[in-house]
């Protein structure tokens, strides 16, 4: 998505963005907004989200079910245009507990210890054992940018 900077008061911290179909938005640019002396009026503000999820299974590593999280995040240096990049992803390790190889349900233990029940393809589960690592990986990732409109 992307819009261009219509209007800015310095003072104020207000910013105008209009988008590709005419529809103009405003908000105060807070104090975590950088650099915003470098923003003028005809700048295009650029922002991308990326959201994935992926399930592998792999054999256990003796650890049983967990989650995890981590989060990182970046933002343009002082003197340059703003923008940034936060990146998160949430890790939930379950354990397979039953497969019915016919049917294709799967049980799994999940990390706070309920046991939970999938269908799976048949013809996904002839390298799955019962015990396997079913790893969940859930990432967001977002970024904004602004360029100049030379």
């Amino acid at each position: 998505m992307s819009a261009v900077v219509q209007a800015i008061d310095y003072d104020t911290r207000e910013v105008t963005l209009v988008d590709d179909d005419g529809d103009s938005v405003s908000f105060i640019a807070g104090d975590e907004v950088q650099n915003l002396a470098q923003v003028e009026v005809g700048d295009v503000l650029t922002v991308e989200v990326v959201d994935t999820v992926t399930v592998q299974v792999v054999p256990s590593d003796g650890q049983g079910p967990s989650e995890g999280e981590m989060v990182a995040a970046a933002r343009a240096q002082a003197g340059q245009k703003p923008g940034g990049a936060a990146m998160g992803a949430t890790v939930i390790v379950a354990v397979i507990q039953d497969i019915d190889y016919d049917t294709g349900d799967v049980v799994l233990l999940g990390p706070d210890g309920t046991l939970s029940d999938y269908q799976a393809d048949p013809a996904n589960l002839t390298n799955v054992d019962i015990g396997d690592s079913v790893v969940i990986t859930v990432s967001e990732a977002f970024s904004i940018s602004v360029d100049s409109a030379n």
